[in-house]
């Protein structure tokens, strides 16, 4: 299974985050809005359970993914990808689904492996919570036309989405 977590860009400026695995894309945007609105509560993993995600193809070079531990083994080669590694904040937590896949914080996972930091705090999403992130579907003939429409949206309306699914836990 290969999963993947990247900004969309439009004229190089980051606007959205998102997470697809074979069958949909998720909103990492809406994530970080219920883990703000929700008391979520935080965990804690031993870091050599979940350190076998830095060699999953995470990062786009020129079309071409690599993984995180490519990147820690050739910092120089890798250099802009390398200081984002080395700027993460390793008291933030990241986001796990219920395999263990790393869904946003692979950053955050490498620099505390370099850190040899023995535990990692995190987030959990069930199958039943990633279905309300859920942006689109992604199937062999997949475009990217759901991508720019979810790029073009404005913050507010990216909120108002997160009220119309999570509105029952607020009522």
């Amino acid at each position: 299974m290969e999963e993947k977590i990247y900004p969309l860009h439009k004229n190089n400026i980051q606007k959205h985050y998102i997470y697809h695995d074979e069958k949909y894309i998720y909103s990492i945007d809406l994530m970080m809005l219920y883990i703000q609105k929700i008391n979520c509560q935080i965990y804690q993993i031993n870091i050599n359970k979940i350190v076998s995600n830095l060699q999953k193809k995470f990062v786009s070079i020129n079309n071409t993914y690599i993984s995180i531990k490519n990147i820690l083994e050739h910092s120089k080669k890798y250099s802009e990808y390398h200081k984002k590694i080395i700027s993460a904040d390793i008291n933030s937590p990241i986001i796990l689904d219920k395999n263990n896949n790393v869904i946003y914080g692979m950053y955050i996972l490498a620099k505390s492996e370099l850190f040899k930091k023995e535990y990692i705090n995190y987030y959990l999403f069930g199958e039943e919570q990633m279905e309300n992130f859920i942006i689109g579907k992604k199937n062999n003939n997949w475009n990217n036309s759901e991508l720019e429409y979810y790029e073009s949206l404005e913050k507010k309306y990216i909120e108002k989405i997160f009220y119309e699914r999570f509105i029952h836990i607020f009522i």
